[in-house]
């Protein structure tokens, strides 16, 4: 799950000082889709239920969205933002189908027609939203793919809902690092 590696990152940043000044952090994972993730976080992985991408990336969304808010919690001296860029035009887009037939050669072009370039969307929201002035009283803020503020709701509204992904989050990283250490010692 996308979140946990975000959740590792960042709260190691913080833990160990290396963000000093500003601490300004920008999770880009899609929020404002109002999705639940799946299984309500009994089962990230698909260990006991079938696999379905779908639900993968509503969870992933959903959990990354939480991650916003439940950092600031965490981190009060910390300005936590998450921000949704929209469809952005990569080189991947144009393998969408797999191998290049009509298919995927039409399913690219539909992509790329509602798609920007990450360039029009640095100069547009991921810049001037990394600079302003605006952000620095405030946090637990979602920007669309125009630098819009996207109202919170659905499931990541709920605080419980937010605190139940930070703690399926340390208990991860807590099972994950006791299976190292267990490692080292044997």
């Amino acid at each position: 799950m996308d979140a946990v590696s975000r959740f590792i990152v960042i709260k190691g940043l913080l833990d160990h000082g290396c963000l000093v000044g500003r601490k300004r952090i920008f999770i880009m994972g899609s929020p404002g889709y109002n999705v639940a993730p799946a299984h309500n976080l009994d089962d990230v992985s698909f260990e006991r239920n079938p696999y379905s991408m779908s639900l993968a990336h509503d969870t992933t969304i959903a959990c990354n969205e939480a991650l916003v808010y439940e950092l600031s919690k965490h981190y009060p001296d910390a300005h936590v933002f998450g921000l949704n860029p929209g469809w952005i035009k990569s080189a991947d887009s144009q393998q969408s189908g797999g191998s290049y037939s009509v298919f995927s050669s039409s399913v690219a072009s539909f992509w790329d027609f509602f798609s920007t370039t990450p360039d029009v969307y640095v100069a547009r929201a991921a810049l001037p939203l990394a600079l302003t002035a605006d952000l620095d009283s405030t946090t637990n803020k979602m920007f669309n793919e125009k630098g819009k503020e996207i109202p919170t709701r659905g499931w990541v509204a709920n605080e419980n809902n937010r605190a139940k992904v930070w703690n399926e989050s340390a208990k991860l990283v807590a099972a994950i690092e006791a299976r190292v250490a267990a490692a080292k010692q044997g």
